[in-house]
């Protein structure tokens, strides 16, 4: 009910922050893959956050 009124200015907050994590993530990544390093650790932590996700999803 509240976001209702509000919408707009949280929509506009939402979207400024995502933009915000997605472009940073992305330069570091870029910056990370430059010297070498490896991410493929990363694979069974993104499969299990994948999974809550899904899960919250369903419940909510």
């Amino acid at each position: 009910m509240t976001c209702a009124f509000t919408s707009g200015k949280v929509i506009l907050e939402a979207a400024i922050l995502t933009t915000v994590v997605v472009f940073s993530l992305i330069a570091y990544t870029f910056w990370a893959a430059r010297r070498g390093k490896d991410f493929s650790f990363l694979g069974p932590f993104l499969f299990a956050s994948l999974i809550m996700l899904l899960v919250f999803g369903f419940i909510q």
